[in-house]
């Protein structure tokens, strides 16, 4: 009896591609990386194909894998669109975010506006990611990404929503020497 394609499965293959890792998509996806695994394995069973080249340095993507991600992402990011215009309809936004910034900025800067956001919406559930290197929308590996400079071209939109200014502060007699 042949499976039917299940869309878990399909989603799991993308954490994994996204991350790298069991481990990694297990919490991105929370759940353990032993059911990450069989997902993948399901998945790799039901097309009679490798997706991945599994190493100890992670999981890359095979010839096979790479097409499958160019077909299945984009049917993912229509999954979310769709799952969030019902969400809208149904009196409001409702799901997790997942927004991608420095420490800087999270700590400093987004924490003073934490409390209007959620009053505003409460169906949102925020998941702030602290970046330390570049993170990728287009990737999905954050929703959203605030940053103090422009967007690369591994994002899919951007906008600039502030200006900042820096400063410099220091003691008359060290500005001196």
């Amino acid at each position: 009896m042949t499976r039917q394609f299940s869309w878990d499965d399909l989603r799991v293959f993308l954490a994994v591609a996204d991350t790298g890792s069991l481990s990694a998509a297990g919490r991105r996806l929370n759940a353990s990386h032993a059911t990450v695994g069989r997902h993948v394995q399901t998945l790799e069973t039901h097309l009679g194909t490798r997706l991945f080249i599994r190493s100890p340095e992670g999981y890359a993507l095979t010839v096979a894998g790479e097409q499958l991600y160019a077909e299945a992402e984009p049917m993912a990011a229509a999954a979310d669109r769709a799952f969030a215009l019902a969400a809208d309809s149904a009196g409001g936004a409702r799901g997790r975010v997942r927004l991608a910034t420095v420490h800087s900025l999270g700590a400093y800067w987004l924490m003073g506006y934490l409390k209007e956001f959620k009053e505003r919406h409460p169906g949102i559930e925020l998941e702030l990611v602290h970046e330390t290197a570049p993170v990728s929308v287009k990737r999905r590996q954050a929703d959203l990404v605030l940053r103090l400079y422009a967007p690369g071209r591994e994002n899919l939109v951007g906008r600039r929503i502030a200006e900042g200014g820096v400063g410099f502060y220091a003691a008359r007699s060290y500005v001196e020497r």
